[in-house]
């Protein structure tokens, strides 16, 4: 759609246009000049989430940052906006506009219509003051609930009016957040802000404090109940070691095996002296053997008890047992390398003084006579030994045996101990921790602003409303004329014309106001009047592609009843005689014979019509006319009226030489005009089209296009040549061009 055809019908509008906005316009600026001024009043809290004592955002993985410091103001503002912040400032202004200790900002107007009385409002104000003090956010009991809402609701201080007031943002790019509210009093408006931040520094405060003592004292229970368990299995250790009368077991085992050991040595010695001689020395290779194996013991002992070795050992055991009491795999991973250290350090030295075969045969050699005389001399001895060594050994054994009870049970109470006071101590690390934080809890939140009274009313944005909504309604309406004109599918301008119809457009004129039209006064004028001008030179324009067109016979048709074909002949027949040309118009319209009607009967007929008509067996048909009353009686135009019927002109022609007809009159005629019936009607056009040069199609602006228009036009465009044109007629004035 061309734009330049929007541009027109919004321009022929204007004034509708200006009237769609001045009325919402007018309409938004009385409305709001109507309502109650508002005072605003806001406060600004540091919440210390960016700076030293939150996050650094200058650190590692900064857009993990700032996902954190976003989730951190999320969760402040929803703490703020939230209910139970509503509930505790609501107890704030009710106490204040009700307890009667000051001047209220709001009184209740007592109605019917209110559910709850005065005796409802003391134990009310009773249970909220203790709530406030105590920041305690349940609901309230079912009796003082529903009076607490409804005066609530009636004061304005319900948790709806305050999510529509109260605003909570994060300022900006900085860590404050900022609380506004906007009402009718301006020291109403800064109290509220002031409260509301400082119940909510109070209620973070207290609710931060609680998490560290509650911590606290979890601690210290299980602290408590740790230590308890370690006396006990301390209690347990000592109790079996005194019965038992079990000092050192380690010592009293070692020293037992030492001793059995000893006797078992004596008891092989004896029996070894006692066998004959032939097994001396095999008995002597057995001692030998065991010297051997003491000889290298006595090295390894030497080996373990030098210094370094002994500092290593040391070394090894305190890392183990600091390990065991701070549970830092710090001490694990330092004792498992100095472990690592001794190992090697052993493995050196064992190699360093390893034992040789050579050593071990010289010093068989050398000790050798004086085993075997000792093994002659005791001889006799071991025989009586013998028998007490055996006694002996008896008893150190079910010794023996009672040790190694004794071992397990205390093995079992040692772990147990060991076990608890492990816990124990990290038990008390936890309570140690959880008494710092007590002592050196932080709290963030400050006031950086507190709300301070308006000192002007806040502006009510009435100009930029009245200004949006005059340019909303002048949109809208320009919007409607927009889709109307798209929707339209009428032939109201050329432009529609040619998009609905495209045929060629030969002219348009525009629509005469006025029952009476006068062609003379018409083509007379002396153009004050813009309407009567556009018709003539348009009828003008006319006349010209007519003459151009080297045409003499011309048909109009429409596509439709009431287009204006019968004024249209009418004038073009007049404008043609301002130019000294004959002109004849023949009615050949018999369905609608609106020419033939509006014609007077000829006082005088025209010889040679008369003449032509009677030779062409017309006379039936056809008869003359005088002119068309007094206004449009013209010099140099005649008419031939029909008679009218419901036959086509192929039958009312048949038998007849009609085309004849219209050749001989043609001689003394400089232009014929013919008028046929609408197309969309009637054949009659389809068979007079034979008998013109040019066809001319007359379309009403008022008219719209339908399926049977469609046809119609499609018949015409084949007619190519034969087809001078389209006139669109009856336009409006502003649609002319």
């Amino acid at each position: 759609m061309d734009f330049q055809y929007l541009l027109d019908i919004v321009l022929r509008r204007k004034w509708l246009v200006v009237l769609a906005g001045l009325i919402p316009a007018i309409a938004t600026f009385v409305y709001f000049s109507m309502q109650d001024r508002s005072y605003k009043s806001d406060s600004l809290v540091s919440t210390g989430i960016i700076g030293s004592g939150g996050l650094n955002l200058e650190e590692d993985r900064p857009y993990l940052q700032d996902m954190l410091v976003g989730i951190n103001f999320g969760t402040r503002l929803e703490k703020l906006k939230g209910p139970s912040m509503k509930r505790l400032l609501a107890y704030q202004m009710l106490l204040h506009d009700l307890s009667g200790k000051k001047e209220p900002f709001r009184t209740i107007k007592y109605t019917e219509e209110l559910e709850f009385s005065e005796a409802d409002i003391p134990p009310l104000l009773k249970e909220m003051q203790l709530r406030l003090d105590s920041l305690n956010t349940r609901v309230l009991p079912r009796n003082l609930e529903k009076p607490f809402k409804e005066i609530s609701k009636e004061l304005e201080y319900d948790f709806k009016s305050f999510d529509d007031e109260i605003i909570v943002y994060r300022r900006g790019d900085t860590d404050a957040i900022a609380a506004e509210y906007e009402s009718e009093d301006p020291y109403l408006s800064a109290y509220l802000v002031n409260q509301l931040i400082q119940i909510y520094i109070r209620l973070s405060e207290y609710e931060q404090d609680r998490k560290y003592i509650e911590d606290f004292q979890f601690a210290e229970d299980q602290a408590n109940q740790k230590r308890a368990v370690l006396d006990t299995a301390k209690n347990n250790l000592n109790f079996y070691r005194e019965n038992r009368t079990v000092l050192d077991l380690d010592v009293q085992s070692q020293k037992l095996v030492e001793r059995i050991v000893d006797l078992e040595e004596q008891m092989e010695k004896e029996r070894a002296t006692v066998k004959t001689a032939e097994n001396s020395i095999s008995e002597i290779d057995v001692i030998l053997q065991q010297q051997k194996e003491g000889q290298k013991n006595k090295e390894l002992n030497k080996i373990l008890d030098s210094e370094e070795i002994v500092k290593y050992k040391d070394k090894v055991s305190e890392l183990r047992q600091k390990y065991i009491e701070t549970r830092d795999k710090t001490y694990k991973e330092q004792a498992d390398l100095a472990e690592r250290q001794l190992n090697l350090l052993l493995e050196r030295e064992v190699k360093r003084d390893a034992f040789t075969e050579k050593d071990y045969t010289k010093d068989l050699s050398k000790n050798l006579e004086e085993v075997q005389i000792d093994w002659r001399l005791q001889k006799i001895e071991a025989e009586n030994r013998l028998n007490s060594i055996v006694a002996e050994l008896g008893i150190l054994r079910g010794r023996r045996g009672g040790l190694v009870t004794d071992q397990n049970q205390m093995t079992r109470l040692q772990s147990a101990y060991d076990l608890a006071n492990e816990e124990y101590q990290d038990a008390k690390n936890r309570l140690n921790a959880a008494k710092t934080s007590l002592e050196k809890s932080y709290h963030p939140l400050s006031v950086v602003e507190h709300a301070q009274v308006a000192d002007k009313a806040e502006s009510s944005g009435r100009v930029m409303f009245t200004l949006f909504s005059g340019v909303l309604g002048s949109g809208f309406c320009t919007a409607l004329l927009l889709l109307l004109a798209f929707f339209d599918m009428s032939l109201n301008n050329p432009h529609q014309f040619s998009k609905f119809t495209d045929l060629p457009l030969v002219g348009t004129l525009n629509e005469i106001q006025g029952k009476n039209v006068d062609l003379n006064n018409i083509f007379s004028s002396n153009g004050k009047n813009e309407g009567l001008l556009a018709f003539k030179e348009s009828v003008r324009s006319i006349r010209y592609s007519m003459e151009e067109s080297d045409a003499n016979t011309f048909l109009f048709t429409s596509t439709d009843d009431n287009a204006g074909k019968t004024f249209l002949m009418i004038t073009l027949a007049y404008a043609m005689t301002l130019k000294q040309k004959k002109v004849l118009l023949i009615d050949t319209n018999f369905k609608n014979n609106t020419l033939t009607q509006m014609s007077e009967t000829a006082q005088r007929n025209n010889l040679l019509a008369t003449k032509l008509i009677g030779e062409n067996n017309l006379e039936e048909d056809f008869e003359y006319k005088s002119g068309i009353g007094n206004k449009f009686s013209i010099d140099h135009v005649d008419i031939i009226g029909n008679r009218g019927g419901y036959n086509s002109p192929g039958e009312i022609f048949a038998g007849k030489d009609f085309h004849q007809f219209v050749k001989d009159l043609s001689k003394s005629y400089d232009y014929i005009f013919l008028e046929g019936a609408a197309l969309n009607k009637y054949s009659d056009t389809k068979e007079l089209i034979g008998f013109a040069d040019k066809v001319i199609a007359v379309f009403a602006a008022d008219s719209t296009i339908d399926d049977a228009d469609r046809k119609s036009i499609q018949f015409l465009k084949e007619l190519d040549n034969k087809l001078l044109g389209a006139i669109l007629n009856k336009l409006d004035l502003a649609n002319l061009s």
